[in-house]
């Protein structure tokens, strides 16, 4: 009977537990939910608006498409393991952004961080 007890204890515990670990965070003290989403907002903007100048009137015009292939794999025993024939897709080149002159020269716009040499 104890033992069902002492169960019960640590079941509940772990359920409370639970639903505290997965409650929502609350919001900083002094700042309201409405700046929040309106910063958010904003910093979306921005970050298409430096985008768009960077790369042009088409945001998608520095990535390339990965070049992929499909190719069949015989069938084959691995460490006494039967694995029979398939499929399998092979990346030949993968997705790549490029970066122009442009991106790489120019100073950064006052206000942003300056570029490192790394990808984004």
């Amino acid at each position: 009977m104890i033992g069902m007890r002492r169960r019960l204890q640590v079941a509940m515990g772990l359920l409370a537990s639970g639903l505290v670990g997965c409650a929502t965070p609350p919001s900083p003290p002094g700042v309201a939910p409405a700046a929040i989403a309106h910063a958010y907002q904003q910093g979306m903007r921005d970050a298409l608006a430096q985008l768009v100048a960077e790369t042009g009137s088409d945001p998608r015009a520095a990535w390339t498409a990965p070049i992929v292939q499909q190719v069949w794999i015989p069938a084959q025993v691995v460490h006494g393991v039967f694995i029979p024939g398939h499929r399998a897709w092979v990346v030949i080149h993968p997705t790549d952004w490029q970066r122009s002159p442009r991106m790489s020269r120019e100073p950064a716009p006052a206000g942003a961080p300056p570029d490192d040499g790394r990808r984004r």
